[in-house]
């Protein structure tokens, strides 16, 4: 089996890619540098070549463009990057048979607080990465053979700059006062245990269409702090507790994802916060 994942070297495509080459499937990546084909997604034709090369099995996709701020100042190129590359990949996927993954986000809810949100209720567009990302998936949504998964992954960033776990971590150790948000809602989910679910839902039990893939709980970013410092013995006493509204009120907060759709067709439960919490820090040790 021969698969092509484009964003091959950020932290998901790192995780999938490993997990997929354990299980002795051929893995061509597609990035910006230091991949089987490196290449700038938003060049239309340079993703059109790499298609054309070889027949692949699956496609996945796992590039984005996920700074908000940045897609907000530079709408075109977030959807040049967000949006357009996945057109071509559903066409090509409609068009030869092809299965498509797309792993899109949750930035699409600022209404009830922890709720867990389904796959059918009302989203909302309240900046420009959450209309990329929401228009990907419907481009995503044309081929009957696309698998999409609304998602919120933590782990650790490829990149120079931290992730959220990352910057928690070394200002606990630090002993830094930080701003916890109390009203940010999420269910986000380690990036392990996300590509082995992503992996058994698409390649084993061949779903497709729609689906949340997250942690089985809602929870606060300021939950999910104070209990990873609890994990690591770190005090957090000089933690603020605030609302991000105070800070980011253009930003939907609401991001709890309801996975009971997953967890039915996995016959398996989907991790706790907790448990999120222990694999992060087990990972992170491990690098």
């Amino acid at each position: 089996m021969s698969v092509l994942l484009l964003g091959s070297t950020g932290m998901v495509g790192t995780a999938i890619s490993q997990l997929l080459k354990a299980k002795g499937i051929e893995v061509l990546g597609v990035a910006r540098k230091n991949s089987d084909f490196d290449a700038d997604i938003s060049n239309k034709s340079s993703l059109t070549q790499i298609l054309s090369l070889k027949k692949y099995d699956a496609l996945i996709n796992a590039a984005a463009l996920v700074n908000i701020d940045y897609c907000e100042n530079n709408p075109h190129e977030g959807w040049k990057v967000n949006t357009e590359p996945v057109a071509t990949l559903a066409n090509w996927s409609q068009e030869f048979d092809i299965p498509l993954l797309h792993i899109s986000t949750d930035h699409y809810y600022h209404y009830g607080d922890n709720l867990a949100h389904t796959e059918t209720d009302p989203v909302f567009l309240l900046n420009s990465y959450a209309k990329q990302k929401y228009a990907a998936e419907a481009y995503a949504l044309t081929s009957s053979h696309s698998l999409v998964i609304r998602t919120s992954i933590l782990g650790q960033r490829k990149t120079q700059q931290k992730s959220l776990i990352e910057w928690a971590i070394s200002s606990l150790e630090d002993g830094k006062k930080i701003n916890l948000f109390r009203d940010a809602w999420t269910s986000s989910i380690d990036v392990s245990s996300f590509s082995y679910f992503a992996c058994k839902l698409f390649f084993e039990m061949n779903s497709r269409g729609l689906l949340n893939l997250a942690a089985r709980e809602v929870y606060s970013k300021e939950t999910l702090i104070r209990s990873i410092a609890d994990s690591l013995g770190l005090g957090h006493d000089q933690c603020i507790s605030e609302s991000i509204e105070k800070y980011f009120p253009s930003r939907p907060n609401c991001l709890g994802l309801n996975v009971s759709r997953a967890e039915q067709i996995l016959g398996h439960e989907l991790p706790t916060m907790q448990e999120v919490c222990d694999t992060l820090i087990i990972d992170l040790n491990k690098r």
